[in-house]
């Protein structure tokens, strides 16, 4: 008991410290118990900007909406009123699986690959660092009010804590013991997880059925299980509202429940059934908060995110900015427990009472009407509110197509027909296509011809003119194609004029010589070969055999027989 009390009284000291310091990056709206949201939703992103399954999102403070495109290796995000994404971060060549944003602006992502890891953007970066590798990618990460970062491991069923300290990282396990179970200390793969502001961690047990609750430095949980007759199937995601009030992502019900006096009730996808309608989820896996009280849902099998706008809402406003703390020792399956039961009062928005529902706002002004709260069509495309289903249609201007009107399909725009182009439109009375004066003609509502000025050619003149296709260069020169003519560049100075035609006189020169000294060779070498050929012909036709003649008149000479007379007197 002892042991018990010291552990409270440190918690206090701690709490102590801190309150006064606690930002908080993303939104915990207040709400009354009776606040409910509108059953029909818009979409805010689809399949083409958040890619196949996404399992998760962060709305910061901003209404900054970060969203990891799992197939497309981003994070994709919107700000506020932004239809389509405003900022891509790479991830490349990887994946990313969640992400979570700091109180300094910093953004985490657990990258999905083998092994594992997790990237880093400060605030106002460009490019991401490399802060941790995990055994498994992390299916939901939480930084805590002093910095900790958290990792859920859906297989490896446990949770882990990231200190860093100059770079220095120690990660502990602070719940599950990495086997899959149902007991206090086991969890059985964990998703979505959250830590408030008293460093209580709570998990979204999905396979256990249950929300396990780790106060803080304890590895033993107590559960919370939904409603007697209707418990929870796969919670997945888990966030907290102002007063400390639980939402959670009751995934095979198919729809989000909230925390109230006496247990839990449905907020939205109440049908019980999956689906792809506006009123119907299908496997949701995340959810968060704007700072106006909508609320988003990751609808992974539908592959896109879901908004469902707060309609009404009378938060009971208390007098001072304390917390009440009410401890509670109570026993859990198989090892103490201290339950920590929160009521507090956060200096974040409110969402303030409006007299109409379908007003909004601190000061109720601002229309909840999605086509003033999202300002979603483009290219000044008509925006019509559709009261009954709580979305809007886009009605677009000749030429443009899309839900939004995002895509200009006019055969005729500014950068139609490439480089330097002018490009003039005007509409003409007696037919309905559109005639572009200057560099682009529209012939239909699909084709065009584009007027190419000088030097340039081509189907949109982004094709620069050959001039030496039809020009010939002589004496082996190169052709050169200029802006609107051509050049002939000679090889040597031997050769001059346009096309290199022209000899020079000291080409001349050298020409005659080595004409003059190649007949010359010509002519000696005939001389030669007629003087071999009329040897031949001495020598066989006329028995003339010059050699020879000499060798017999020696060889006679040698034959001679000297006889000397000796006369005797």
């Amino acid at each position: 008991m002892l042991h018990v009390h010291r552990d409270i009284f440190i918690l206090i000291i701690f709490l102590c410290i801190i309150d006064d310091t606690l930002g908080g990056s993303f939104n915990q709206p207040k709400f009354d118990d009776n606040a409910t949201w509108n059953p029909n939703a818009i979409t805010v992103a689809n399949s083409s900007s958040v890619g196949t399954a996404p399992t998760n999102l962060f709305i910061d403070t901003n209404n900054a909406r970060y969203i990891p495109a799992f197939g497309l290796y981003s994070i994709q995000i919107w700000l506020e009123r932004d239809t389509i994404p405003t900022g891509t971060y790479s991830t490349l060549p990887d994946s990313p699986q969640s992400v979570f944003v700091s109180d300094d602006g910093a953004f985490y992502t657990s990258i999905n690959s083998n092994p594992s890891y997790i990237l880093k953007w400060a605030s106002a970066a460009n490019h991401s660092i490399n802060i941790l590798s995990t055994d498994v990618s992390c299916y939901s990460l939480f930084v805590d009010a002093v910095n900790n970062l958290y990792c859920s491991m859906n297989t490896l069923h446990l949770v882990t804590k990231t200190s860093f300290n100059n770079s220095v990282s120690l990660t502990k396990t602070v719940a599950g013991n990495g086997s899959n179970g149902s007991l206090s200390s086991t969890l059985n793969k964990p998703r979505g997880i959250f830590v408030d502001r008293y460093l209580t961690l709570y998990v979204a047990d999905c396979g256990n059925n249950r929300i396990a609750v780790f106060q803080f430095g304890q590895l033993n949980a107590s559960s919370i299980l939904g409603n007697l007759t209707d418990p929870f199937k796969c919670p997945s995601g888990i966030t907290m509202d102002a007063d400390g009030n639980l939402f959670i992502v009751d995934c095979n019900n198919f729809r989000i429940v909230r925390s109230i006096p006496g247990g839990f009730s449905c907020v939205v996808g109440c049908t019980g059934a999956a689906g792809s309608s506006s009123d119907k989820l299908n496997q949701p896996a995340a959810l968060s908060f704007d700072s106006y009280g909508n609320l988003y849902v990751v609808d992974t099998y539908n592959n896109r995110v879901q908004k469902f706008f707060l309609t009404e809402n009378m938060p009971t406003t208390l007098s001072s900015n304390t917390a009440q703390a009410d401890f509670t020792a109570t026993t859990s399956d198989d090892s103490p427990t201290i339950l920590i039961n929160t009521q507090q009062i956060s200096t974040v928005f409110r969402a303030s009472p409006c007299a109409n529902s379908s007003i909004i706002g601190s000061h109720c002004n601002i229309t909840s009407a999605p086509c003033q709260i999202l300002q979603p069509c483009k290219n000044s495309a008509n925006c019509t509110n559709n009261i009954t289903a709580y979305n809007y249609i886009c009605s677009c201007l000749p030429g443009f197509n899309g839900t939004h009107c995002e895509f200009d399909r006019r055969p005729c725009k500014p950068n139609t027909c490439s480089n330097h182009g002018v490009h003039l439109t005007h509409f003409s009375i007696t037919t309905t296509s559109i005639s572009c004066v200057g560099t682009c003609n529209a012939t239909s509502d699909t084709t065009f011809i584009c007027r190419c000025l000088a030097g340039w050619q081509g189907v949109q003149c982004e094709l620069p003119v050959d001039y030496c296709a039809n020009a010939t260069c002589e004496n082996k020169a190169v052709c050169r194609s200029l802006a609107n003519d051509y050049k002939c560049e000679c090889i040597s100075e031997s050769y001059t004029g346009r096309h290199c035609e022209q000899t020079s006189s000291t080409q001349v020169v050298h020409q005659v010589v080595t004409k003059t000294i190649g007949y010359i060779g010509i002519v000696a070498i005939i001389i030669c070969a007629s003087f071999i050929v009329l040897m031949d012909i001495l020598k066989f036709g006329f028995g003339m055999y010059p050699e020879e003649k000499k060798s017999t008149q020696k060889q006679k000479r040698k034959r001679q027989v000297r006889v000397r007379f000796i006369y005797v007197n």
